[in-house]
C-alpha cells in the first residue's frame, strides 16, 4: 500500500519531506517517535547527521533533479532504450534501473528486453494506463487522511525486537510523512490491511500490474 501510494503522489521521499500544512492532528510526532523507538531502538539520530536542517540548498537542488537513479554498470551492453530518456552511455553501459514508460513499453517488450535479461527497471504508467481508481482518489493526501474508514485504521510499520507489530495510524503516518526528514523514515508493510471495511476499500483501488 505504501509502495502505491509514493507511486501516486508526488511525496519526494527519502530523506526529503512533504510540503508542510498545519494540521489537526496533535500528537503524531509523539506517535512517530514511540514507533521508531519500537522499531529500530538502537538509531538514535534517525535525520543522522541532520544535512536536511543544515543544508536546505542542497536538498532543495535534489528535489528539483529529475531523476534519482544514476548508478551505471560499466560493460552492461544492451539495445535496449529507455523509452523515457537514453539508458545507453558512449560505452555501451545502461543506467539501472532503467526508467520505462507504460504507455510506451509493451509488456512483451519489457519481458522480452529487461525481465529476461535481469535488468532492474522501473515503469512509470502503469496506473494511468491500467485505470486504477487510485489515480483520482490518492491524488490528494487530504482525501485519505480525512476518509472515515481509514484516517483512524492502524498500519503497520515495523516490528519490536519480539516481532511484535509496531503501528500508526493513517492520519499520523501521513502528518509524519509530511514533516520527514529522516534519513531512512518509516515505511507501512501491513501484509493484513484488507481484514477490514477500510482495507477492503483499498483493494478495489488498484490492481496486480500486467507487468
Amino acid at each position: 500500500f505504501f509502495h502505491l501510494l509514493l507511486r501516486l503522489v508526488p511525496l519526494g521521499l527519502s530523506a526529503l519531506p512533504l510540503p508542510h500544512r498545519d494540521n489537526a492532528h496533535m500528537g503524531w510526532r509523539e506517535k512517530a517517535d514511540r514507533a521508531k523507538r519500537l522499531h529500530r531502538p538502537s538509531l538514535k539520530n534517525w535525520a543522522r547527521d541532520g544535512m536536511a536542517w543544515s543544508f536546505p540548498r542542497f536538498v532543495e537542488s535534489l528535489n528539483k533533479r529529475p531523476s534519482n537513479y544514476e548508478t551505471f554498470i560499466p560493460g552492461l551492453a544492451t539495445d535496449a532504450q529507455d523509452s523515457s530518456r537514453s539508458s545507453s552511455s558512449s560505452s555501451g553501459a545502461i543506467s539501472v534501473p532503467a526508467i520505462l514508460d507504460a504507455n510506451t513499453t509493451s509488456v512483451e517488450t519489457f519481458q522480452q528486453q529487461y525481465e529476461a535479461r535481469g535488468i532492474p527497471s522501473v515503469i512509470r504508467g502503469i496506473p494511468e494506463k491500467e485505470g486504477w481508481p487510485a489515480t483520482r482518489r490518492w491524488t490528494d493526501l487530504e482525501r485519505l487522511e480525512n476518509d472515515p474508514d481509514l484516517r483512524n485504521r492502524l498500519f503497520k510499520v515495523g516490528e519490536d525486537d519480539g516481532g511484535k507489530s509496531v503501528k500508526m495510524k493513517l492520519k499520523h503516518f501521513i502528518s509524519y510523512l509530511r514533516d520527514n526528514r529522516d534519513c531512512s523514515p518509516l515505511y507501512i508493510f501491513d501484509s493484513a490491511f484488507d481484514e477490514d471495511r477500510g482495507g477492503k476499500q483499498l483493494l478495489r483501488d488498484y490492481a496486480v500490474p500486467s507487468y
